[in-house]
């Protein structure tokens, strides 16, 4: 059974391929402590590196700033029943960038592998593996939530 928890994971100021690791081996154990559904955790961690690499990629600064401040927290929640969901929030002082206006299709298909151009599917990759993602920007802060649901098993 999967059990209640939350945790949070303070990046460095300045990311790297190696923080982005860290970041995920994080994200594992926190799952898989908690009971987290292995299928469930491998969807998180897609949304997860995926949105940490398009920060690394295209995060732009507020003029002035030297460096951008990140946590990444994940909330599990567990049903006696065996079902439950998980939150994945990543927030950053980067420039406001909203990724929820593009959509995939609703069948959760994954695109066609033959129309596929190297890189720039992060966002798609994200509504894919999460089943409800909203962004919001307050106070120099962008917040980006991705649940993730399960059902009991069978």
């Amino acid at each position: 059974m999967t059990r209640r928890c939350e945790a949070s994971h303070h990046l460095p100021e300045t990311l790297s391929p190696q923080a982005l690791w860290d970041c995920a081996s994080w994200l594992h154990a926190v799952g898989r402590e908690a009971g987290l559904p292995e299928h469930s955790l491998q969807r998180l961690d897609t949304c997860l590196q995926e949105a940490l690499a398009n920060l690394l990629n295209h995060g732009v600064l507020p003029s002035g700033s030297h460096h951008a401040e990140m946590t990444t927290t994940v909330t599990i929640h567990g049903e006696p029943d065996g079902s439950g969901s998980a939150i994945l929030e990543l927030v950053d002082t980067f420039l406001p960038f909203e990724p929820t206006p593009r959509r995939i299709p609703a069948q959760r298909t994954p695109p066609q592998a033959a129309r596929l151009q190297p890189g720039g599917q992060g966002i798609n990759l994200i509504l894919h593996n999460a089943d409800h993602v909203t962004y919001t920007q307050a106070d120099g802060h962008n917040r980006l939530s991705m649940r993730v649901q399960w059902t009991s098993p069978p």
